[in-house]
């Protein structure tokens, strides 16, 4: 199966364009860029010559260009010096923004903002997309032990941050 036609890329924004932009939010914390990582997502969708085998593989590599070009992002903006990358909790209510049907506490998000992209990323397909860490590797092109070790360290921060009190009155 390929996308190239306007018909078929039309049909993979349907059926993931949703997943990609809250991914990209979930990563970046800005709509902005995660419009610009959803364009840039699907313009190399355009111009990919592959063949993918099944919905699923398409779905994959999708979410793997994106959280690419996510990093990508980071590292250009961080050399230019445009942004920084201290994910600190002043910007953690956006990440509510990106998790329609799903009630974050205003706590949550203050832990969820003390992660790193790579870590929200996995803690994003896990718990938004529902992936198998197995799945989450094979999507990520990393080890399976890459997936776990990043759950793990992030979960060890969430659990770190609530008890120091991010949780705390504003």
């Amino acid at each position: 199966m390929r996308c190239d036609t306007a018909e078929d890329v039309r049909k993979a924004i349907e059926s993931y364009g949703d997943s990609v932009w809250r991914l990209a939010l979930a990563m970046t914390r800005s709509h902005h860029l995660a419009d610009d990582v959803f364009q840039e997502t699907f313009m190399k969708l355009c111009s990919s010559q592959r063949n993918f085998d099944s919905n699923e593989h398409l779905k994959n590599w999708l979410l793997k260009v994106a959280g690419n070009q996510c990093r990508s992002m980071f590292r250009s903006r961080r050399l230019r010096g445009e942004v920084s990358l201290d994910l600190r909790c002043h910007d953690a209510a956006v990440l509510d923004d990106g998790f329609d049907g799903i009630e974050v506490s205003d706590c949550l998000n203050k832990a969820l903002a003390v992660l790193n992209a790579a870590e929200r990323e996995v803690v994003y397909l896990r718990v938004v997309e529902d992936m198998t860490t197995k799945e989450i590797a094979k999507a990520l092109g990393c080890p399976h032990a890459t997936v776990r070790t990043r759950l793990r360290r992030a979960r060890n921060k969430v659990i770190e941050q609530y008890r120091e009190g991010g949780c705390g009155e504003g």
